[in-house]
Order: structure tokens, then C-alpha cells, then sequence
């Protein structure tokens, strides 16, 4: 059997409740589709009988003003109530058809169910003659359609109107009754509307609106009338929900309507209904199978909450729209109160996944296409995958073989980074292991950093204490940092010295300590204090011991000190006397310059004093005894563990040495041809270790005069010092690294020490393996110097 299309015109005029005047558009005519499953023709319902009226009815009460509109089945006249002498509108049935009659009756039963200020009041209803007539309140600002037709909505406006029709369907709802055919023409409002701007926007936030046209409007619990049997769709396009426009009643609810008012809202603030066809069979179908488009796309500025709630009464399930239009209104509610909604924006996994459902050939064809695509990449990455592979492993063997090259020139540090860099890139589990091991081997037997301290400008000495626990190191910046390496931080007390009376902001020269908790410090302007360091809470600045000083010297095992003053000497051998009464002491003239060196020898050798010019000794008993056979300008003075024996060099290149106290020279040929920077003995006093700008260090023999080895810097040798425990020699130049070399073979002994700028102070641990060692980069560290077990084998290959 066919299905019947049967067009109503219900909707109202502007001053009419029901019934509008002219033609519609097909998405807002109400249809009638009936009789399932076949293909869907247009038919228009033949009325049993129509009615001819003449121009104004005579209706029992009632005082008929003029009509206020007609259309195809009925007529809607203003009138005023007799008795009761208001204002009314009448709505005259014009078609005697049973099934309207009977929609009609239903129309005036639903209004007559519900009270409430956003439904259109009924007040009687009756016949005149054979005609059905309704009598409701006289709305005066026309339907919302005709309200906004051309016109911008601002979306507070339409979120305001929309909590209107929101809370009359909860009032519906809830006496049980679904409205089914709920558009913008079946909303009345009860007063004219505002005028538009100049730019076609019109605020409707102030108007109240009430509903209307309950002509369709069946009870949500009776499924049995057979106007709302299945298979028959009523209601309007355009505006109907999915299982509405699928003509499947037992699904009708709450939710159905809530649709209607989402397609309104969605209206309101687009200009157009969610779903618009060519003629009404394509706007249903457009209803069951898309999506609304977003409203963001269809106008800017929209909110994305409004825009949210909206969506969601338009979702297709009617179980994920809103539950009740009483949920509805709460949300809008929150919305115009600027507070967080309860909806929640649909995901685009569902969204994909609906468009999947609504075309599953489509779908089917590019997941299809899908497949074969993501076959064809993964052979492409497997295959890119076999080439990376092979051009790591590729890459793995150059770098181990620069590992290579590197450990042979005995660059452990490079020869490390090649290794690692081997490792990340072999992909063999059986060669993985044996370059792991490789790497640990040589990576144990680098020094590393205990603790270090950074200083504002360059690091120009340190010192250990006389117990080896702590060590200071001082710089440029004129501070003096007491670090212990067994804590962490290590740095347990920091003074910078007060500056002089120009302010010149002159460097430190030296800093010592005197015992395990005074420190001795003298600046370029003379100036020398005593710190008590451990005492810092209390004493905030260290104690000025006097001016004019130039060089000091400390034996904090003995308790000796010695002051340079002018061209005097103030020596405590063992006297125990205070800084505080330096000045009690008998001076030593020498009558030979301004000493810029002091340095205790043994005990009855006494004092070695440096002047830029001559060296000078000073024994116990106060005779000066000068150091002969060197010239020239001074550089460094060095003395032996045993402090019997000195050396000097000069800026020529000469160095010479004196034996137990001896004024003159031993006759060895220990000279470099260019300018000597540094000088060391070996523990045992045999060797002497001497370094200068030619970039070399020469260790000779003292017995024999002979040269036993040299080895090589990139740059100037600055500083070089022999381990008091262990044969390694220390050289430091300004191309930013410490070396370490085997004392008795001059062979390296472990890889370089960088640095970022030139070496100025090596200093080490006179009983553990520990390296001291700073300069221009501002920092200072402790080293571990400790021979660690190697395992060789791994290291060739």
C-alpha cells in the first residue's frame, strides 16, 4: 500500500494564535505521511465537506471585531467575550473532516490540561452550528517566525527565548503531554516585537512567548490512539526529530520535542533551520541520515557553550539529547549566568563513527583504500628500517674505529665519546655487550669530580688545611671559599675581602691557612687579615693584621709564619707569637728589594726570600746569605719535599739548583731556551719538573743532570705539580687542560682534564689521590685521581 502526504496549513498569522495567511515554505508545513514501507507521494487530504461562512460569523457570546487570518482549513477571527468584555481570538474550523475535527478536539483538550505562562490560555470551546470552534487569549506580537524573518538574533537573546519554550515544554511535560509539532511558527509572542537596527539585528531578550498549535499533541504514556499509530509521520520538516520523520511513535518521548526546540535555537541563531531540502521528503531524510552543520560555520562568534547545548538537543539518539526539557532549561540557565554547562561537545571518534553508519559503502571503500595505504607504508618503513640498520651499523663501525685512533694517542676523553657514540648505534645484541664492556673499562679509569666551587672571576690559588679534611681556593673576585669534600654542599664558610680605602678592587695575591681554623690572606694594596673562619656567625669581616705588606709565608705543621714588609722580614720560628704583635718581632733587613716570595726551608736552613731580581736566605740566627748564579727576572721558586734543596728560573729560560743551603748553584744543564713559568720537585727529591712557554715540561735527574723525559702541551705550561702518593705528574696550560702522566715514564696516565680557559693552580692531596686544579674559566675542582683496575683486553678490540 502507498503512503499518503497530506499538507496542513495550521500555522498562525501574525495577530493569531493558529492560522497563518499565506504559504509556507516546505520545511515549515505541517505533514501527514501514512502507510509504511513504500515510496512516498504527495496527495492532498480530501475533506468530507467543506464549510462556506459569510464574511463574519455569528457565534452565540461572542462580538466578531474582523478576521485576523485564514488559511487552508480554518480561519481565525479577533472577537470580544460578551459577558466577560475581553478581547479574544477565534478559531473556526472551515473543513469538515473527521480526523481534523478530532485533532482539533485534541488541540482544545491539550490546552486545556496545562497551565502555565508560556502556554497559550484556552478559554472554551464549542460548535456553531456543524463548525468546531476554539476560543484562546488574543496574542498581539505575531509568531516568532514572522518576528525574526530576515533578521540577526543575538545569541543571549536566543538562549533567553529558548529557556521560555524550555520551561512551557517541562510545564507540558509534565501533565503528559508531547506538543510533536513545535516550530517558530507555533510560537506565539505576547506582545509586537522591537524594532531592528540599522544592522538587521533585532533583541528579543525582554519578550515573553508562549506556545501554541497543539494540534498534533498526544498523551507520552498512550501508545494505542490510532492517529499516533506506527508508520505515520506528523509533524513538520525541518523541525522534526529522526524518529519522529521515521514515523516510529513508540520511540516518541520528551526528547522528541527537545529536538524541535534545538532546531529553533539553532534558527534563531543561524537564520535557518538545521535541516532544509528542496522539497519536504529530501528535508526528512536529510533529518534521519546528516548532521547539522556546526553553528560556528554558519555564523561567527557564536558561544561554544550555546553552541553545545544546541547540538545536543539535535543529537540523532534521542538518549543523548537532554532527558528532560527541565535539564534544558537548567543548562541555558547556567549559560546566561556565565557558569560551567553540564553538556558535553561531541568527540570526533563519534562523529566519525556516524558517518561511517550513515554511509557504510563509502565507508567500507575507504577503509579499503585505508588498508592497502597502511600496507604499503609499512612495507616502505620496513624496508626504510632494513637501510637505517644498515647505515647505523655502518656508522657504529667508523666511530669505533675513531675510538680507536683516539685511544691510541691516548685521548681516553674523545676516544669515550666515539665509543658511546658507537654504542647508541649498534643494533647486534653479541657486539652490544662487548662495547658496553669496553666502555666501562676505559670509563673506569677516568678521574672525576668530587666537588667543585665556581667564582665570579678567575681562580688564582688554593691550598689544602694542615689536617687534609678541608682546602680553600681563592680568585679575582677577592673571595676566599672553605669547602669540605665529604658534604654536600660542600662549601661550609665564603668571605670577600674588604676593599681598600681606593677601592680599586684589587685581586687577592695569596691566602693560606694557619691552622685547621685561621686562614692568612694578603691583597695587591698590601693589605693582610686574619681570618677566623669557623668563628664567621660572629665575626662578620676578618681582623686587619696591617698595610704595606708584601708577601707571607705559613708553616701551619710547625706553627711558623714569616711577613714581608718593605724590604724587612718578621719571622716566628716557632715562637708561637700572635699576628696581633707582628710588629714585637726582630725584623731582617737584607737591603735587597721589595720580596715578592717567601718560603720556609728546613729548619736550619731557615727563609728563602724572591725579589724580582735575587734570591736571598735567611737563616735562623739572622744572617742574610744570598742565592747566586741566576739572573735576570725571576719567575718561580721551588723547594723539595725534604726543603734541603731549592730551585729558580728565570725569564731567560736558566734554572738553577742549590744543594742543603748552598749559595752556589749545582752545574747542571737544566735550561729551556725560552721563558720557565713553573717549577716541581718529585716526592723523593730526584727529579726536578720544569715547565715553560715552549709548550714543553722537562724532567731531569738531579743526581746525573740528565734529561729523563719530556712531555707536551698545545699552549704555555702554567702550573705542574708530582702526586705525593701516587708517580703521576700534573701539568696545566692555557690550553685549558690538566694533564696526568706516569712520573717515572712520562707516558699519560689518564685522559685530559678540560677546562674552558687556562690553568692556573694544581694542587695535590698530600695523602690521597686527589687533584685540586683551577684557573681563568672561574672554577675550581676536586678531581679523584685514583688508579682504578683496568681491563685491557677490551680496549684494542
Amino acid at each position: 500500500m502507498g503512503r499518503t502526504l497530506t499538507i496542513n496549513n495550521p500555522i498562525p498569522p501574525e495577530n493569531s494564535p493558529t492560522l497563518d495567511s499565506g504559504p509556507l515554505p516546505p520545511s515549515e508545513q505541517t505533514v501527514l505521511l501514512e502507510g509504511p514501507g513504500s515510496t512516498l507521494g504527495l496527495a492532498s487530504q480530501k475533506p468530507t465537506k467543506e464549510f462556506k461562512l459569510p464574511p463574519f460569523p455569528t457565534i452565540p457570546g461572542f462580538h466578531i471585531h474582523g478576521e485576523l487570518g485564514r488559511g487552508a482549513m480554518g480561519v481565525v477571527y479577533e472577537a470580544t467575550q460578551n459577558n466577560l468584555n475581553r478581547l479574544v481570538a477565534i478559531k473556526l474550523l472551515l473543513i469538515d473532516s473527521p480526523d481534523l475535527i478530532k485533532r482539533f478536539q485534541l488541540e482544545a483538550n491539550a490546552l486545556g490540561r496545562i497551565h502555565h505562562e508560556g502556554i497559550l490560555e484556552i478559554y472554551d470551546v464549542g460548535f456553531s452550528g456543524e463548525r468546531p470552534f476554539l476560543v484562546t487569549e488574543l496574542m498581539k506580537g505575531g509568531t516568532l517566525n514572522k518576528a525574526t524573518a530576515g533578521l540577526q538574533v543575538d545569541s543571549r537573546d536566543a538562549a533567553s527565548l529558548a529557556l521560555q519554550m524550555s520551561r512551557a515544554l517541562a510545564a507540558t511535560h509534565a501533565v503528559g503531554i508531547l506538543h510533536r509539532d513545535l516550530k517558530p511558527g507555533n510560537v506565539m509572542l505576547v506582545a509586537p516585537p522591537p524594532k531592528p537596527d540599522a544592522n538587521g539585528l533585532i533583541r528579543l531578550g525582554g519578550v515573553q512567548i508562549k506556545l501554541c498549535d497543539f494540534g498534533l499533541a498526544k498523551d507520552i504514556d498512550d501508545s494505542s490512539q490510532h492517529m499516533t499509530q506506527t508508520g505515520v509521520v506528523m509533524g513538520t520538516p525541518g523541525y522534526m526529530a529522526p524518529e519522529q520523520a521515521m514515523g516510529n511513535q513508540r520511540d516518541l518521548g520528551p526528547p522528541t520535542d527537545i529536538f524541535a526546540l534545538g532546531a529553533i535555537l539553532y534558527e534563531l541563531l543561524t537564520g535557518r533551520p538545521p535541516f532544509r531540502g528542496e522539497t519536504q521528503l529530501e528535508t526528512i531524510r536529510m533529518t534521519a541520515e546528516r548532521d547539522p552543520v556546526a553553528l560556528s560555520k554558519m555564523r561567527a562568534g557564536i558561544p561554544i557553550d550555546l553552541e553545545t547545548i544546541c547540538l545536543k538537543c539535535l543529537h540523532k539518539h534521542p538518549a543523548r539529547r537532554y532527558t528532560t526539557a527541565l535539564d534544558l532549561a537548567l543548562d541555558l540557565e547556567a549559560f546566561l549566568a556565565n557558569k560551567p554547562i553540564k553538556a558535553r561537545r561531541t568527540s570526533q571518534w563519534e562523529r566519525s563513527w556516524k558517518w561511517c553508519a550513515r554511509n557504510p559503502t563509502l565507508a567500507a571503500s575507504m577503509g579499503f583504500i585505508l588498508t592497502g595505504l597502511m600496507i604499503a607504508l609499512l612495507l616502505a618503513y620496513l624496508a626504510t628500517q632494513s637501510r637505517f640498520q644498515r647505515d647505523n651499523q655502518n656508522l657504529a663501525s667508523l666511530q669505533k674505529n675513531l675510538g680507536f685512533e683516539r685511544l691510541r694517542d691516548n685521548d681516553l676523553t674523545k676516544a669515550a665519546i666515539w665509543f658511546a657514540a658507537s654504542l647508541s648505534r649498534e643494533t647486534r645484541p653479541e657486539l652490544r655487550a662487548i662495547d658496553r664492556l669496553r666502555l666501562g673499562a676505559l670509563m673506569d679509569g677516568f678521574p672525576w669530580i668530587r666537588s667543585y666551587v665556581v667564582h665570579d672571576r678567575a681562580v688564582q690559588g688554593a691550598e689544602w688545611s694542615p689536617s687534609g679534611r678541608l682546602y680553600l681556593c681563592y680568585g679575582d673576585d677577592r673571595a676566599i671559599r672553605i669547602q669540605d669534600p665529604t658534604q654536600f654542599p660542600p662549601t661550609v664558610a665564603e668571605l670577600v675581602l674588604p676593599r681598600g680605602p681606593l677601592d680599586l678592587g684589587v685581586r687577592i695575591l695569596s691566602a693560606r691557612f694557619l691552622d685547621e681554623s685561621r686562614v692568612l690572606a694578603l691583597d695587591e694594596d698590601g693589605q693582610l687579615f686574619e681570618w677566623h673562619w669557623l668563628q664567621q656567625k660572629q665575626q662578620k669581616q676578618p681582623k686587619k693584621i696591617g698595610d704595606g705588606f708584601t708577601a707571607f709565608a705559613v708553616d701551619s705543621t710547625k706553627g711558623f709564619f714569616a711577613l714581608a714588609r718593605e724590604d724587612k722580614v718578621y719571622i716566628d720560628f716557632g715562637k708561637r707569637a700572635s699576628l696581633d704583635s707582628w710588629a714585637t718581632l726582630k725584623p731582617i733587613a737584607f737591603g735587597g728589594g721589595r720580596p715578592i716570595e717567601l718560603l720556609f726551608m728546613a729548619d736550619h736552613l731557615g727563609l728563602v726570600l724572591r725579589t724580582k731580581t735575587s734570591i736571598v736566605r735567611l737563616a735562623p740566627d739572622g744572617k742574610t746569605l744570598p742565592m747566586t748564579g741566576i739572573e735576570g727576572p725571576i719567575t718561580c721558586l721551588a723547594k723539595c719535599p725534604q726543603g734541603k734543596n731549592l730551585a729558580a728560573a728565570n725569564s731567560l729560560g736558566d734554572v738553577r739548583i742549590w744543594l742543603n743551603g748552598q749559595t752556589l748553584p749545582e752545574k747542571l744543564s737544566l735550561s729551556h731556551p725560552v721563558k720557565v713559568l713553573c717549577l716541581a720537585f718529585s716526592p723523593d727529591g730526584k727529579y726536578l719538573a720544569s715547565g715553560a712557554i715552549d709548550q714543553r715540561v722537562s724532567v731531569n735527574e738531579l743526581s746525573s743532570g740528565l734529561l729523563k723525559y719530556q712531555v707536551f702541551h698545545d699552549g704555555e705550561v702554567t702550573c705542574l705539580a708530582f702526586s705525593p702518593t701516587e708517580t703521576l705528574l700534573y701539568t696545566g696550560a692555557d690550553d685549558n687542560t690538566v694533564r696526568i702522566w706516569h712520573s717515572n715514564s712520562g707516558k699519560n696516565a689518564s685522559s685530559k682534564l678540560v677546562y674552558n680557559a687556562t690553568i692556573r693552580t694544581i694542587v695535590p692531596h698530600p695523602t690521597a689521590p686527589l687533584l685540586l686544579a683551577g684557573g681563568d674559566d672561574n672554577v675550581c675542582c676536586l678531581w679523584d685521581t685514583a688508579q682504578k683496575n683496568r681491563i685491557q683486553f677490551f680496549l684494542e678490540g
